[in-house]
């Protein structure tokens, strides 16, 4: 009997653990053990995932050139056709000879006219030679001694020697005792002319003021904050203050020794008239005394001119004659670059390889400076323009990869990648995408227009294990698989789930590599336990995948 009560007992206990993991699998992990297989074997193994965005455009050319000549005329030369390839550098189309020759003309009258201009420039910056300063230099000398020789007549017809030498001495005694009085009193002025001084004093302060300019802006042309063009006006300047300072101490000096000069030849002359006064009792006549003044005003009035003269050739050039000469030059060079750029004009040139496109004109045809008569693009620069939806814009990112087809070119694909995404949405009847452009990394082949489709990875993973989509279900909020065991029979078995792809899901956790789980193609025997969740119910879409 107690045999029996222990076989009894452990029979209840055993199916009390039956019933509880029956009960387990039934309604919290909703899994059973099928009897048979039914549907597809597929092994769980290690693979790469993509997660992509797929979206559609056309082809654009990035680099085109509408090429037009620079001036007015008859197309003489149209070398290329539609279709036909290029160099860069290569002659496309020119206009006819007898345009050609003017512009060329206007080349040859404008040059001439930029060499006159520097010439014009070159005489104004350089107005005198050595020769024409050293002729200025003797001019002044001749006019001093011509003025000497001048007043030296003037005192000879004052005091002249005739047959009436009696009756011209006592005149002569009283003129050159008056001229004697005024060469002192000349003297006493030439020495201490108040406004001689003054003005000398001016001239000295000027030439100091003139000098402190040119220090300074010497000292920062040395250190380069300024150029020629502020520093030889000032150098100019106190030239001209010093020749001036100069010449008015010149002058003070010179009536000074005049006015002495002028008193020992008065004193002389009294001496000579009161020695001979019984014999010079005569005068000189007024009309021979005016004319000899006229000379010596006239030889005053040489005089100053020369050493005007000389002053304006020691001044060096005029400013304002250079710097209407330096703009005549530029805008000689101006006329001169125009008319250079018209005779260029008048031949269309590749600028760059590429393909014509069109062309615009026909030979001996007018055509103005704005027609274009070759159309250049380049088949290498092109781009995909696509319009991505607002749902898929925020996995793309500039330099992602991508790969891209076209209708045109079957069984072909080409690399690209993202090179632009424009932060602007186009909303057409409701439905919002963002333009997209692709570079195609080798667009052989491709033509402007054609239709495209893309897909840009954005997301990748390497060496994950991975199931087919259709083997993963949801039950309960889990997802799980159907294991196949090595008996041949089934298990449902919760798994963890990482990134989805187009056909196949990454698993975290709860498989191994190796195992195979079933692709289902029948309703199963496997009874849902749970909430009673109906098969397929509640599948969560998978994370990334064609968009």
């Amino acid at each position: 009997m107690k045999t029996w009560r222990i076989v009894a007992l452990l029979l209840v206990a055993a199916a009390a653990i039956w019933g509880g993991y029956t009960g387990y699998n039934r309604f919290f992990v909703g899994e059973t053990k099928a009897a048979t297989v039914q549907g597809q074997t597929v092994a769980v193994a290690r693979g790469s995932l993509q997660a992509r965005v797929s979206a559609s455009g056309s082809a654009a050319v990035t680099r085109q050139s509408k090429l037009s000549f620079g001036s007015a005329g008859s197309l003489g030369e149209l070398v290329v056709k539609m279709g036909e390839g290029v160099k860069a550098g290569q002659v496309l189309a020119k206009l006819d000879a007898s345009t050609v020759a003017t512009l060329e003309n206007s080349v040859i009258q404008a040059d001439a006219n930029v060499n006159i201009a520097k010439m014009d420039l070159e005489d104004a910056l350089s107005p005198y030679t050595a020769t024409d300063l050293s002729v200025a230099q003797q001019g002044v000398r001749q006019a001093e001694a011509s003025l000497g020789v001048a007043r030296q007549d003037l005192e000879d017809v004052q005091n002249p020697y005739t047959e009436l030498d009696i009756s011209m001495a006592e005149s002569a005694v009283r003129d050159a005792g008056a001229a004697l009085d005024m060469a002192r009193r000349n003297q006493g002025l030439a020495e201490n002319d108040p406004a001689n001084n003054d003005s000398i004093r001016t001239l000295e302060d000027q030439a100091s003021y003139y000098e402190q300019v040119y220090g300074k802006l010497l000292a920062r042309f040395n250190e380069g904050d300024v150029g020629h063009d502020k520093l030889d006006p000032a150098y100019n300047n106190l030239l001209l203050a010093k020749d001036k300072l100069a010449a008015a101490r010149e002058k003070k000096d010179l009536a000074v020794v005049t006015a002495r000069n002028d008193v020992a030849k008065a004193q002389d002359a009294l001496a000579k008239a009161q020695d001979d006064l019984a014999k010079k009792q005569s005068g000189a006549e007024p009309k021979d005394v005016e004319k000899q003044e006229s000379v010596v005003i006239a030889a005053e009035a040489s005089l100053e001119k020369a050493r005007a003269d000389l002053a304006e050739k020691l001044a060096g050039p005029d400013t304002r004659t250079v710097e209407k000469a330096r703009n005549q030059v530029i805008s000689a060079e101006a006329a001169l670059n125009t008319a250079q750029e018209k005779l260029k004009g008048a031949t269309i040139i590749a600028p760059f390889d590429g393909l014509v496109a069109s062309t615009g004109a026909n030979l001996g045809e007018p055509v103005a400076a704005s027609t274009v008569v070759v159309t250049l693009l380049d088949p290498q620069a092109l781009r995909i323009d696509m319009s991505v939806a607002e749902s898929d814009i925020a996995f793309l990112r500039p330099g992602q990869s991508a790969t891209v087809t076209f209708d045109a070119l079957s069984g072909q694909t080409f690399a690209a990648r993202v090179d632009g995404i424009s932060p602007t949405a186009k909303v057409q009847s409701g439905v919002v995408n963002y333009p997209v452009t692709l570079t195609l990394d080798q667009p052989s082949g491709v033509k402007e227009g054609m239709t495209a489709s893309a897909q840009v990875v954005y997301q990748q993973k390497d060496n994950v294990l991975l199931v087919p989509n259709r083997a993963i279900k949801t039950q309960g909020g889990k997802r799980t698989v159907q294991v196949v065991l090595p008996d041949g029979t089934t298990e449902t078995r919760t798994v963890q789930t990482g990134m989805s792809g187009e056909q196949s899901t990454e698993v975290a956790s709860g498989l191994e590599e190796g195992e195979k789980v079933l692709i289902p193609t029948t309703t199963t025997t496997t009874s849902q336990g749970g909430a009673g969740i109906p098969p397929g119910a509640g599948i969560l879409p998978g994370i990334g995948g064609p968009r």
